[in-house]
């Protein structure tokens, strides 16, 4: 796995996530609520001596804590032209059987109001296209690691990105 700097011109980064978790349950092993993520995706190849347009396609995107998959839901497909911004949408919701580990760390953080990090990946396929009439398609692995989530209980949504900005990723294409 390698970044492609002659494909890669463009750049991913959380921008918003929030989550309401229901219920945190360490006996039962589950943890219910709803996940929103906005990934915002800029296409910077006007920088490059080819121009490219992108296809993402078949993609998933996925959010851990630590290693332990929490919830995951796919991507819809979506075209993004040359020197442009997309905001792309996520919601999901998170009531998958969990280990132990996992539904006691994020109750005790839950209970404890303190920061958690989590982290946000997605997988999948980026189609470019850098001339008239083809296209060349690669794997693709988008790395958001340590997104930093407050809890909030005053307001509806339990838990925010934490901090001032955008979290950028590490994007691998391959």
């Amino acid at each position: 796995m390698h970044k492609n700097d002659q494909i890669l011109e463009h750049e991913f980064m959380v921008d918003k996530v929030s989550c309401s978790l229901n219920n945190v349950s360490t006996s039962m092993q589950m943890m219910k609520g709803n996940w929103n993520i906005t990934m915002r995706i800029n296409n910077r190849s006007y920088k490059a001596k080819v121009t490219k347009d992108f296809f993402y396609e078949n993609s998933v995107i996925i959010i851990l804590y630590e290693s332990n998959i929490i919830s995951a839901t796919t991507l819809p497909g979506f075209y993004q032209g040359i020197n442009s911004t997309k905001l792309v949408d996520a919601t999901f919701a998170s009531s998958t059987p969990t280990d132990e580990y996992v539904s006691g760390a994020i109750s005790r953080t839950w209970n404890s109001k303190l920061p958690m990090f989590v982290n946000v990946k997605i997988l999948g396929w980026v189609k470019y296209f850098p001339g008239e009439g083809w296209s060349q398609k690669y794997r693709m692995t988008v790395s958001c690691w340590d997104v930093k989530l407050e809890f909030h209980p005053s307001i509806k949504d339990g838990a925010i990105l934490s901090g001032r900005g955008s979290h950028k990723c590490e994007v691998n294409i391959y």
